[in-house]
């Protein structure tokens, strides 16, 4: 599938145009996403899909609290699971537990690629991992709140040496 992941609630035009599988755990799709929009994947992160909130799972399994319709974790659901439209929309919730990062993410095309590992098919492979297709700007520092991003940005406008001493 192809899906468009935006940073919402900034004034710039961060974005990524991705091609997945749809045959991926949360856990793996939530990865593909890290990664390709920048971030350095230490916070935590959840989706926002169907009325479901899917999050990251905990580290013990003694921590794992009981799973329910709308409380999931991300390794006990497949992306396919929620099926997913052309055309469908849900949130990617990046630093879920403090100043949150919050994502679009938009379904563009729903299709089926073959992923033999027996034929030439370097696309079909490729999709297991992630593909990014296009892409603008990198999101800032996991550290930096979705406020102060605007103000780095104007810092680095106005004196580029001081953005690097004090913002990177």
């Amino acid at each position: 599938m192809e899906v468009t992941v935006e940073v919402k609630g900034i004034n710039y035009n961060i974005h990524r145009k991705l091609m997945v599988t749809d045959e991926i755990p949360f856990t793996k799709f939530a990865r593909i996403i890290v990664t390709a929009m920048g971030w350095a994947g230490w916070r935590n992160w959840e989706f926002q899909v169907n009325n479901m909130n899917i999050m990251v799972p905990p580290d013990d399994d003694a921590d794992r609290e009981k799973s329910s319709s709308q409380r999931l974790y991300a390794d006990e659901i497949n992306v396919a699971d929620v099926k997913l439209q052309t055309g469908d929309k849900f949130l990617f919730v990046y630093g879920a537990d403090d100043h949150p990062w919050i994502h679009n993410i938009i379904i563009e095309k729903n299709h089926t690629v073959e992923r033999s590992t027996k034929a030439n098919n370097e696309l079909g492979r490729a999709v297991n991992h992630g593909v990014v297709l296009t892409g603008l700007l990198r999101c800032p520092r996991d550290e930096l709140h979705p406020s102060e991003f605007e103000q780095a940005i104007e810092a680095f406008e106005n004196d580029p040496i001081a953005y690097d001493r004090d913002w990177k």
